[in-house]
């Protein structure tokens, strides 16, 4: 009797400590959701900042077309140690991003993976996450997108394909046949969306 009394009296204390536990992870899971929206929305609010400072800094824009180059490397602008090379606009919705020179924080902002808007060769990723290109159902082929370089270049592009891929390496993103090529993570899933675009 006695063995059977503090058996069952373990037996809830194990009960109470598996509770006390799932209410932990509970608690713990609502607050790194909290933090994480909280970082996307910071995210945004900087990523507005950093564009609105570097077309502060930009000089009066004009459209330019692609041409041969001794040079294809990308003037860029420094802003909090942070160095961009120039900005993505979708047309259709007015929606700006800057695009930073290296792979960096693209959490943060669109970065450049590799190559040059000059030589066709750019390739930048990005997210889909709240302030970044969270539009992605709404981008078709046909659109325009359109790549201001730091020296004022408006470089136009018109959406020739999208795809979904489960993973974003070169091999799988360069494409001689685009002249510039986007891919952007989605937020709830391990897929990549993937634009290609055509200088017109």
């Amino acid at each position: 009797m006695e063995n059977d009394k503090h058996n069952k009296k373990k037996g809830k204390y194990f009960i109470y400590l598996l509770m006390f536990l799932g209410c932990a992870l509970i608690v713990a899971s609502v607050c790194i959701f909290i933090w994480w929206q909280v970082s996307i929305a910071k995210n945004a609010e900087k990523l507005k900042e950093y564009v609105a400072i570097i077309n502060e800094r930009l000089p009066e824009t004009q459209s330019a077309v692609l041409e041969e180059k001794s040079d294809y490397s990308m003037a860029v602008l420094s802003i909090e140690n942070n160095d961009f090379i120039g900005l993505l606009t979708f047309e259709k919705n007015k929606s700006v991003f800057p695009v930073c020179a290296t792979w960096k924080d693209v959490n943060s902002f669109p970065c450049r993976l590799c190559g040059s808007v000059y030589d066709s060769t750019v390739i930048i990723g990005a997210t889909e996450q709240k302030g970044q290109i969270d539009f992605t159902e709404s981008i078709f082929v046909s659109d325009t997108i359109t790549f201001t370089d730091m020296l004022g270049n408006c470089y136009s592009y018109r959406v020739e394909d999208i795809k979904n891929s489960n993973n974003a390496d070169y091999k799988n993103l360069a494409n001689e046949n685009s002249d510039m090529v986007l891919f952007i993570k989605r937020t709830y899933s391990q897929e990549y969306l993937i634009i290609e675009c055509k200088n017109t």
